[in-house]
Order: C-alpha cells, then structure tokens, then sequence
C-alpha cells in the first residue's frame, strides 16, 4: 500500500507520461505549410512620382486648411467684439431701466401717506415696473436683513441695535435704494444702514 507521500511523488512522471502520450498524437507542420509573404518589389520611379504628387496635394490641401483658419480668425474676433458690444449696450439699456424704476420709488417716499388713493396707485405701477425689469432679465439682489456686502450695498449710515429690534448686528435695517444685477452684474449699489 502506497502511502500519501509516495503518491505526491510518482505524479510528476505521471504527468510527463501523460504529456509525452498526447505529443504524439499532435499533427506535424513543416515550413512549407505557411504561406510566405513574397518579397516586395523594388521602387520604381513611377512609385516616386505618384508619391511626390501625393505629398505635394497633401502640403497643398495643408496649406489651404491654414489659410482659411486664418480667415476664420478675423471673423471669430469680430463676432465676440459683436457680443461684447451687445452685452455693453445691454447694461447700458439695463441701468437706464432700473435708474427710471428707482425714480418712481422716489417719488412713492415722497408722497403724503395720507393720500391713500394716489399711494395706491404708486405701489401698483411701482408692482408692474418690478415685474418688467424681471422679464427683461434684471434681478433685484437681496438686500434687508442680510450681513453688509460692499461689492452691491453703500452704507449712508447706522442704526443702534435697540432701534432694529430682531436683526443682527450688521445686518441691513433699513434700505433706501433697492440693489439690481444683470448676467451677474451689477448695475445699481444698494442704499442701507446697518445695525450697529
């Protein structure tokens, strides 16, 4: 009885046998059984012509694809100079809305509160102003009761913190002109006091 041992032994010439069983049975190939590229035929002049016309149509066709990127150029800048004018005159536009919009805010402040009926009015036209400025892609920017931001608001003065009762320390209490932006960029500061 053979033990585990001897067993682990007698495998690998087990396996070689086994191997040299299935060798055997494999089919031979000679070099005559693949099929050899023939050798490549030595360049003629006419070989060299047509390469020539190739690469010279090539450099020409190069060429051509350079000149006219170069004349896409011109073009590329005079239509961003276009967009940049028409941005320009779009804020211009923008600021001329908005100063119009802050006159008959104006005009509200200075309105006896009394006069019930022509307040009224005034809130109502000041209303559909708001809404037209939004339509044409002007933004009023959050200004009452949030933290002093020099880059849209002009502090004109402070309020004491006993006469803002509920807001931070400064936070705006009171605005006197309203803040705008258009694209992102502002067109009107913001008039406020902070709490102090």
């Amino acid at each position: 009885m053979s033990t585990i041992h001897e067993s682990a032994d007698n495998r690998p010439e087990e396996l070689q046998r086994i191997l040299d069983k299935e060798l055997l049975q494999l089919e031979k190939i000679t070099i005559e059984d693949f099929e050899v590229d023939p050798i490549e035929k030595p360049v003629t002049q006419e070989d060299l012509k047509q390469f020539q016309q190739f690469t010279s149509t090539s450099f020409r066709s190069l060429e051509e694809l350079l000149e006219s990127n170069q004349a896409v150029l011109p073009v590329d800048e005079a239509i961003t100079r276009l967009q940049d004018e028409a941005f320009e005159d779009r804020v211009h536009m923008a600021k001329r809305a908005v100063e119009i919009f802050t006159l008959f805010e104006d005009v509200r402040q200075t309105v006896d509160p009394e006069s019930i009926d022509l307040v009224s009015q005034l809130d109502t036209v000041i209303d559909q102003a708001h809404r037209l400025l939004e339509e044409m892609g002007i933004q009023e920017l959050p200004v009452y009761d949030e933290y002093f931001d020099e880059s849209f608001m002009e502090a004109v003065g402070t309020i004491p913190a006993e006469d803002a009762p509920g807001i931070e320390r400064f936070k705006v209490a009171a605005v006197f002109r309203r803040a705008f932006s258009i694209e992102g960029q502002v067109i009107q500061d913001a008039l406020v006091k902070t709490v102090m």
